[in-house]
């Protein structure tokens, strides 16, 4: 018995020390960013890739660049992901991105207008309904204090990467 309170708290007290040393704190950001991992390992491309490209479009912060590139979440993903910080749809496009994350500060309706001629080999996530009914593929919302993740049933349909069934059981169809 004694035995296993102090393993309780070693184990305890570890994890505290942990989280304090880390500045682990569970935010949108971390949770969002955490979800464009699971996006890239739960698809299904018809063709093969070597590694995957992973660019997003944010003006304000930076903040899920800065968080995926400092967190040790990528070196422990099942795919080879390249991250890259694009300023636009077009630059992403021309830098060859598989997923292309714009934040909601970056939606325009220019944005909307490029995003109509996008092809759909091209994940497009957003932050926003107002995305997917632009023509964003998925977009990840905060509703109290959770992700939600809703796709564009109409793209989704007409899209050549799928995603898996442990993705979509959580997804919420729109369009």
């Amino acid at each position: 018995m004694i035995l296993r309170i102090i393993i309780f708290i070693t184990v305890t007290w570890s994890t505290i020390v942990y989280a304090h040393n880390n500045d682990f704190e569970v935010s949108a950001t971390s949770i969002r960013s955490t979800f464009f991992l699971h996006v890239v390992n739960y698809s299904k491309w018809q063709q093969s890739f070597m590694s995957l490209k992973f660019c997003l479009i944010e003006q304000e912060s930076q903040k899920h660049y800065l968080m995926l590139n400092e967190s040790d979440l990528l070196n422990h993903n099942k795919k080879q992901i390249q991250l890259q910080q694009v300023d636009s749809l077009p630059t992403a496009i021309e830098q060859g991105c598989n997923y292309i994350f714009v934040d909601k500060s970056s939606e325009s309706k220019t944005l909307y207008k490029d995003l109509k001629q996008t092809s759909l080999s091209i994940v497009t996530i957003g932050e926003t309904i107002s995305f997917i009914k632009n023509g964003g593929l998925l977009s990840l919302i905060e509703e109290y204090d959770k992700i939600r993740i809703y796709v564009n049933k109409e793209q989704y349909a007409d899209s050549p990467i799928k995603f898996s069934a442990r993705l979509l059981k959580y997804a919420n169809f729109t369009g």
